[in-house]
This record gives C-alpha cells, structure tokens and sequence, in this order.
C-alpha cells in the first residue's frame, strides 16, 4: 500500500474521509485513549472522520517504515500543534479539507503540505493576505485562471509555514513565495475541486523526485489491531 522510503524523495498520499462503518470502527481501534478524546471532541462529522482517517494514515504508515504495529505509533503534538513521530529522522506533514486528508512524507528534511477544496471565489482576498509579487503574479492571469492560483499559492503558504514547524503563528502576507529559495515546492490538483501543495527544505538545491498515491481504504486494505 505504501512506497519505501527513497532519499531525495517526497511521497504524497491521499485518500478520502467517508468510509464504511465496518472501516471507521476498525480504524478506531487504532487510536490510543488521549486520541479518542480528541476523535469525540469533534462535533461535526467529517471534522471527525478526517482526525480519524489522518490518525490512521500516519499509524499504518509509520507502522510499515518501522516494522511495528500501528497500535503501538506513538504521534505526538509539538508546541506549534504539528503532529511527530519521536526519534525518527522520518518527516512528515498532514493536511485535511471536507473529506479529504493527505501526507506528505520524506527523509531528514523539513516538510509542509496543505491540502483546500476549492469551493469559493478567494481572489478578493489576494491583497490582504499575499505579499505585492504574489499579488501581482495572481492579477496578471487570465480571469479565468486567477482564482486557481490564487489557491494554489494559498497551499504553498500555508505548507511553507509547517515545514517550518510554525504553523500559521506567522501572517501569510510576512513573507514572499518568489523570494524563498531555500524551499522546494509541488503542487497538484489529487481530485477535481481540489489542490495541494507541499514545501521541503532544500537549501542545496537538489533534484528530488516525487512520488504520489490515492488510497482506497476499504475493508481488503484496512489493518485493525
């Protein structure tokens, strides 16, 4: 189900939040008791399946890397609330938007990924929240592609800012996206309506490859514990 770890790699999966009962209850059984009090914490559905669905994704897949049963991962929260594995050199990134949860993942090198259904129209909000070059870039567009990247640029702000490990504690109008050039981007559409992007650190300006996945998790390819 998962790809081996490859340096110079960056592996993206993503999959869809809804998914049968049978599936939901044995993901559930995954889930340590602090992650179960999180879980019902939620009030609205599919804030809960993506938790859940995220919750199981980074469990089996680390439960693969490090041949151990994803009931026994421990994820933990940093003081930005980004989600890590200790003691591993295994980095990693998980982004969710209505029903739809993806990672990103990579050897030894900060990573970011932001996942948005696009579902209005956020041109108007280009000046406020992107830098002038940003902007600039977003106007001079056709019309009727400005608001796509108006989204795609949003993802790659918002993955720039969890690879490094600051969630959204710093305004995305702070910094520019042409100006860093420390930080290898990607993005893509994974489903139609959607967007992702993902930020790594690559300060020496290395070729890295990208791998992408869709998982279907049904009952033949869910592992309950």
């Amino acid at each position: 189900m998962f790809f081996p770890l490859c340096k110079k790699t960056i592996d993206i999966y993503y999959a869809n939040c809804r998914v049968h009962q049978r599936v939901h209850d044995m993901m559930l059984s995954l889930l340590t008791t602090q992650e179960l009090e999180v879980y019902y914490k939620y009030k609205i559905g599919y804030r809960r399946r993506e938790y859940l669905v995220g919750r199981y994704l980074l469990k089996t897949l680390f439960g693969y890397y490090l041949n151990t049963k994803p009931k026994d991962i421990a994820v933990l929260i940093d003081d930005y609330g980004k989600p890590y594995v200790p003691e591993q050199d295994i980095e990693f990134n998980l982004s969710h938007s209505l029903e739809m949860v993806v990672c990103a993942v990579n050897v030894g090198r900060k990573i970011g990924v932001d996942i948005e259904k696009i579902t209005n129209n956020i041109f108007e909000l280009v000046e406020r929240f992107f830098s002038p070059n940003e902007a600039y870039y977003i106007f001079m567009q056709d019309d009727k592609d400005k608001n796509y990247e108006a989204y795609r640029l949003w993802t790659m702000k918002e993955a720039y800012l969890k690879a490094l490990g600051k969630g959204l504690f710093l305004p995305l109008n702070s910094f520019d996206l042409f100006a860093e050039t420390d930080m290898f981007f990607y993005s893509l559409k994974p489903k139609m309506d959607y967007i992702l992007s993902v930020a790594v650190e690559n300060k020496t300006k290395e070729i890295l490859n990208i791998r992408v996945k869709e998982l279907q998790f049904d009952n033949e390819n869910v592992i309950g514990f």
